[in-house]
């Protein structure tokens, strides 16, 4: 374990990644973070090398070539409402896009609810939790991987295989705490909505036939955006549908 200056990676942040722990090697950022949710403070980031047991969605498995990916934890000790807290995860995914936009001057899209997507290819994963009067972000960004495994080489991509731009993981990551800390600030201020017309400004699911589980429920229907509550509005035969949460397929 080390700490690292991101500063020296062009950091700019009042709060966030001031304090910032690498591991080489480790389970999940995640996981650290709730085992050590009392000693961390406001703003801290965990990140891994490698993740042994790292997670998506559903307990789904993140694949990071080692030292290739950017794999961190964010940390908020703030109490907010369950409504409120659940619209981070686009926070955060609108600050991937934004240093992503600037690093590499490329345009991304995001996947309701959690995904970055380029071209028809996930490069990120997100995945927040509240607990206690905390929120837990973590994120899976595909940086400098050459390669992917077999099972995923056709719906995945990083950010090298679509620039051939080699970038150090920490710059990356010093950019996009940036953009999050000036966003979440917007956020207190002023709400959502500015957000979530960013967020809809490359939707990747808008106007596609998708099937969204959610719960023991399955829908299907034209994606027609997302609400002011972070909701998915579907279009089905039976109406319109907003839905807070779910695993979303596109119709092939």
């Amino acid at each position: 374990m080390q700490n690292v200056n991101l500063e020296n990676y062009g950091l700019s942040t009042n709060y966030f990644g001031r304090d910032c722990l690498f591991f080489p090697v480790m389970d999940s950022t995640n996981e650290y973070v709730k085992n050590n949710l009392k000693s961390l403070n406001h703003g801290q980031v965990v990140c891994a090398g490698y993740q042994e047991k790292g997670r998506g969605r559903n307990k789904n498995s993140w694949f990071g070539e080692k030292d290739k990916s950017l794999l961190f934890t964010l940390l908020i000790k703030n109490h907010m409402p369950p409504k409120q807290a659940v619209k981070t995860v686009f926070i955060i995914a609108l600050a991937v896009k934004f240093a992503i936009k600037n690093i590499y001057n490329i345009s991304t899209e995001i996947k309701w609810p959690n995904d970055i997507y380029y071209n028809g290819k996930k490069i990120a994963g997100i995945l927040t939790g509240k607990i206690e009067n905390s929120i837990i972000i973590g994120v899976g960004l595909n940086v400098n991987q050459k390669k992917f495994i077999p099972e995923i080489a056709n719906i995945a991509s990083s950010l090298y295989l679509i620039t051939n731009q080699e970038k150090h993981v920490f710059n990356v990551l010093a950019q996009i705490l940036n953009s999050f800390e000036k966003i979440f600030s917007e956020f207190q201020t002023t709400g959502f909505e500015q957000i979530k017309n960013q967020v809809m400004e490359n939707f990747y699911l808008m106007g596609k036939e998708i099937k969204v589980t959610s719960g023991t429920q399955e829908y299907t229907g034209i994606c027609r955006g997302m609400n002011n509550e972070g909701e998915l509005i579907l279009e089905t035969q039976n109406g319109l549908l907003n839905i807070p949460a779910g695993e979303v397929h596109i119709c092939l």
